[in-house]
């Protein structure tokens, strides 16, 4: 432990100070076409934006979605009409998709979004703000919006950008080429599949080699490689948001992002200030979603452990307990109700076996709503049918001989409808794939934290070890990238 304090004094005297004049930060926003730019990404984006404005950083660049200059209607949003419902929702049951029943569109009204959040444009403000900074800047991409990716290829996972254009994990690490010295460069990627964006501390990108470790480059994801995601979604309530962004800059802001008081106060380190990794810590312990958050630190950590480590899966030395990573464990385990005197041991048993029962519910769940759902095509098929012999137009809703049918015809087929007896069995099938799928949603959530349990104590595991075993440079490195991680440009 004294080697650990000496590394991190002699680590701190030698870096800049974290209150640098040079502070850029871009935020990129939106989907990859309006069908895909929910208007949650619009909120948080503008949220963000106005943060970035309480901290002084009122030239932040922004781009969302199609930008201000083009009319597309480029947010999508669902607004219920009770009274339409009860006229529509009949036929949309049979002919339509209910999930976009109310689905509307409107033009964006993030303030600096001048541009379209393509591929292009990113990688040019990119490359234009990396050009400008100068020793002791920062840059701070933050993205809110979609991720892809591909299980052979890490570096292929990125980020979906307007028009349907793409970054990848490649794409920027190219282009943090330009990165000048004695800058550094840190990033927020809250989207599905986003951990391989933490392969960005290195420059060989591919499988199952790190290469060197830049430490001027950090940041932090919401979900692995494998994962998706919460957030996105079209409801406008902000109460109803769960998604990682939400609670990371609810820390740094001070307040919730309905301005309600946080429920404990993230700054862990009692220095007055909310570093970025304490935004994280906050984000991981106090949301309940299916996130399982990483940062490029633990990255590391994963990624150094030898073979000899390895192999000791089962070997939790008592004095690994001791770290943050052990106390957050612990802290979500009770939160969950595992009996808080287990030791590490049997804790990783004890979640481990809820996890494996987990998957297995949520395996079970989603087989019987794809056998519901199946059954719900059978019943469309026979119900559009039957309708179709009678109205014809209901053949092809874009035609004008539909767009022709009066009012009084469109309540006399939902009532049509509604009356023969397998529409009373589609509704039911239909509302029993709903009640699945927010009971997977449910599951998916528990088992999120389960995971990040898991994922805590193995990490407390191998920051022991690599204390134990890891050469200088190996700590100096890991020790550096929690301190890049640590950035108070924000928190206040």
């Amino acid at each position: 432990m004294t080697r650990r304090l000496i590394s991190i004094a002699l680590l701190c005297a030698g870096l800049a100070s974290q209150t640098s004049a040079g502070d850029y930060f871009i935020l990129l926003g939106g989907g990859a076409g309006p069908a895909s730019s929910e208007v949650s990404i619009e909120k948080n984006v503008e949220w963000i934006s106005a943060l970035l404005d309480s901290r002084g950083h009122k030239d932040h660049d922004v781009l969302f979605a199609a930008g201000l200059q083009d009319p597309t209607r480029d947010v999508k949003t669902n607004r219920v009409d009770p009274e339409l419902s009860g006229l529509w929702l009949p036929i949309a049951r049979v002919y339509g998709n209910r999930a976009r029943l109310f689905e509307a569109f409107h033009k964006n009204t993030v303030a600096r979004s001048a541009n379209a959040a393509s591929r292009e444009n990113a990688l040019d403000i990119l490359q234009q703000r990396l050009t400008a900074m100068q020793a002791g800047d920062n840059l701070m991409l933050v993205y809110n919006g979609h991720g892809g990716g591909s299980d052979e290829d890490p570096s292929q996972h990125h980020l979906r950008l307007w028009d349907n254009t793409s970054l990848t994990v490649a794409d920027l690490v190219q282009t943090l080429e330009q990165q000048p010295p004695q800058t550094v460069f840190r990033f927020v990627l809250p989207q599905c599949y986003s951990g391989p964006f933490l392969r960005t501390i290195h420059q060989q990108l591919s499988i199952g080699e790190s290469g060197p470790v830049n430490t001027a480059r950090c940041g932090f994801t919401a979900a692995p490689h494998h994962r998706k995601s919460e957030g996105c979604t079209e409801v406008e309530d902000e109460r109803e948001y769960v998604d990682y962004s939400t609670y990371f800059f609810a820390a740094l802001d001070g307040r919730s992002r309905l301005g309600q008081a946080l429920t404990r106060d993230p700054d862990t380190n009692g220095d007055g200030l909310v570093g970025l990794n304490e935004a994280h810590f906050y984000a991981a312990t106090e949301s309940y979603s299916r996130d399982v958050p990483g940062t490029t630190s633990e990255y590391f950590l994963q990624q150094w452990q030898p073979w000899y480590v390895r192999g000791q899966t089962w070997s939790y030395p008592e004095s690994s307990g001791d770290g943050h990573y052990a106390l957050m464990a612990r802290s979500v385990a009770a939160r969950l109700g595992f009996p808080v005197d287990l030791d590490h041991v049997m804790l990783v048993r004890e979640v481990s076996g809820r996890r494996t029962a987990l998957e297995a519910q949520i395996n079970g769940l989603e087989a019987e709503v794809r056998a519901l759902r199946q059954r719900e095509l059978d019943l469309r098929g026979e119900l559009a049918r039957a309708g179709t012999s009678r109205w014809p137009e209901l053949r092809n809703p874009y035609g004008v001989n539909f767009n022709a049918l009066e009012p009084e015809n469109i309540g006399e087929i939902s009532a049509w409808l509604q009356s023969r007896p397998l529409y009373t069995e589609l509704e039911s099938v239909q509302n029993e794939i709903d009640a699945g799928n927010v009971n997977i949603l449910g599951m998916e959530r528990d088992l999120g934290m389960h995971l990040r349990i898991l994922r805590w104590l193995e990490l407390s595991r191998l920051e022991y070890f690599l204390y134990r075993f890891g050469s200088g440079a190996e700590i100096s490195s890991y020790e550096s990238l929690q301190h890049c991680e640590s950035w108070t440009g924000l928190g206040e």
